[in-house]
């Protein structure tokens, strides 16, 4: 999303409680696959995309970036939390419940492919390109696949057993992209994309049943249990759907506004900045929700989870920052023509991953202590606060200032969800804001050191070598503190 858990284990007494006992080595061993994990597949992600942007014009980068999102998001909008709910269900290692789940997952495939396909006419002509209309009904096809995942990655995930996990994204994605990249190669069009994702489902779905535990999977429909998912997916639905307008608006109105072209730059922008809020959005959800649900009845539990919070957090502002002094240097270094205009575009792009950074951990608290209601309701603040901040910096420096607008909605739906989240941790507060005041001042002197050394080749290298170094140190011995205070806590 590890270590092979018995079948006979799959099947034993279900727990009595939402919050089993935490070791502290498994939850250092999950988070050290996750990290290395997800930074493998970004890394990954990064060489194709760069290849991508190599063998095909923007206006066919933009295209292939508006199927993703598309895609993604009928998926996001059909969310119903069923792996959170399965993680912190108090018998979310039955069979019955872990069926029942498998069998909405799979009803939910089928409905994601159909509405997908309802609306890929209207997309196509909102943006002016008629290809788009096939090229998201085939892609739709893709959520049926995932409904038919085994089951045992749920459990494996609630486990916090992310080995095994990791290893069949890493494959899926790796082979997936080769793919991708070989079609593209010969036929340089979007078919290519759409050809790569429907193979990642296809090996994910295999290995899924042949590498995990084996499970008996079988259609039921436990009404008591579809109720109780229902419940709690009702607002994890509502925050998902606002979560995705929130977040993804960007570059749908992008692609409006401007051009396809326009967007195929901003998306190559994006994807940098894109970097940290990844890793950080698997590091929520496979690693912090699962933790804090299991610490969160401990003694002791507040000193606990603040010192889990600043290690999260820190980690993030690492990876924030070092996209910050890297990526800027390294577009100038590996683009060519049009995509350098993403360089003026990651400055300003960073902001707005920061503030998503810090709504994810927060969302993943609020979600663990059972409150998905919170970061519902925050979504839908940014999303009145968005239309007007956006269209009030597009009007003063265009797409710029359009993405301005988009940073400071991330900033004031931060700030609204502050009022729930200092309750369960308050000194987090102080500690958000002064990563956020060392961000500023990493901010102003990355640009100084542009203005000074210039975009030449050899200026570009140091910038990215110099920025590097300093930010690897500054996030090193910030982590090494908040480790250093999990490890008192303990």
């Amino acid at each position: 999303m590890t270590e092979l858990i018995a079948k006979s284990e799959l099947t034993s007494q279900v727990p009595t409680t939402s919050s089993p006992t935490l070791a502290p080595r498994v939850a250092v061993r999950s988070a050290v696959w996750l990290v290395g994990g997800y930074a493998v597949l970004q890394v990954l992600r990064f060489a194709v995309n760069l290849v991508l942007a190599r063998l095909v014009s923007p206006e066919v980068f933009g295209v292939m970036a508006l199927v993703n999102l598309i895609v993604q998001g009928v998926h996001m909008v059909s969310d119903v939390g069923i792996g959170s709910w399965v993680m912190r269900h108090p018998r979310g290692d039955d069979p019955r419940l872990l069926n029942t789940a498998w069998t909405v997952g799979i009803v939910r495939g089928g409905v994601i492919w159909v509405a997908a396909a309802a609306i890929a006419g209207l997309v196509a002509w909102l943006y002016g390109e008629p290809q788009l209309f096939s090229l998201i009904a085939v892609a739709g096809s893709t959520a049926v696949l995932y409904g038919l995942y085994s089951a045992a990655m749920l459990t494996q995930a609630r486990r916090m057993a992310q080995g095994r996990l990791m290893m069949i994204q890493l494959v899926s994605y790796g082979t997936s992209a080769a793919f991708s990249v070989g079609w593209v190669w010969v036929w340089p069009t979007p078919w290519g994309l759409v050809a790569g994702t429907i193979s990642s489902g296809l090996i994910t779905l295999a290995l899924s049943h042949l590498v995990l535990p084996r499970m008996q999977h079988r259609f039921v429909w436990d009404r008591a249990v579809v109720a109780d998912l229902f419940v709690y997916g009702r607002w994890v639905f509502v925050s998902t759907f606002l979560t995705y307008l929130t977040n993804q608006a960007d570059r749908l109105t992008v692609g409006l506004i401007a051009s396809v072209a326009a967007l195929g730059v901003y998306h190559m922008a994006a994807m940098f900045v894109g970097v940290p809020v990844y890793l950080a959005a698997g590091l929520c959800g496979n690693w912090v929700l699962p933790v804090f649900s299991r610490l969160r009845d401990q003694p002791g539990a507040r000193r606990t989870l603040t010192a889990y919070y600043a290690l999260a957090v820190r980690f993030g502002w690492g990876l924030t920052a070092g996209v910050l002094v890297t990526a800027p240097a390294a577009i100038e270094l590996l683009y060519r023509g049009d995509y350098l205009g993403g360089v003026g575009l990651v400055r300003l792009l960073v902001w707005g991953a920061w503030f998503q950074i810090l709504f994810g951990l927060q969302s993943s608290v609020l979600f663990a202590y059972g409150s998905p209601r919170t970061s519902a309701i925050a979504n839908g603040v940014k999303l009145i606060a968005l239309p007007g901040l956006a269209t009030a910096g597009a009007h003063f420096a265009s797409v710029p200032g359009m993405v301005v607008g988009f940073a400071l909605a991330d900033a004031v739906r931060y700030v609204f969800t502050l009022n729930y989240f200092r309750r369960e941790c308050p000194s987090s507060v102080l500690e958000d804001c002064r990563l956020t005041l060392l961000l500023a001042v990493v901010t102003v002197a990355e640009a100084v050191a542009a203005d000074q050394f210039g975009s030449s080749t050899s200026a570009s290298i140091g910038r990215l070598a110099g920025g590097a170094a300093i930010v690897s140190v500054v996030a090193g011995g910030l982590l090494f503190k908040a480790w250093h205070s999990t490890k008192e806590q303990r």
